[in-house]
């Protein structure tokens, strides 16, 4: 019996394929690097920035607490 071997695919190929194999799932795909449109797209925005900033708090909190059980455990 002959064993055929493939020719290994390159980056561009296995995306194409993968992109073929989603659009036959029926979902929308994006183009390709679409995302750096969006890149920086929230910078200057109050709402953004309110966000990190909560987020940042909400953190330093958990990290806190987290901190504080290790030392009531030990």
């Amino acid at each position: 019996m002959k064993t055929v071997t493939a020719k290994p695919m390159t980056a561009d190929e296995q995306y194409a394929v993968a992109v073929e194999k989603m659009k036959m799932l029926g979902l929308n795909v994006p183009p390709r690097g679409a995302w750096r449109q969006t890149a920086g797209y929230m910078k200057g925005s109050q709402h953004f920035s309110e966000a990190m900033r909560l987020g940042a708090e909400w953190r330093a909190g958990v990290n806190r607490e987290s901190i504080e059980h290790l030392h009531a455990d030990s």
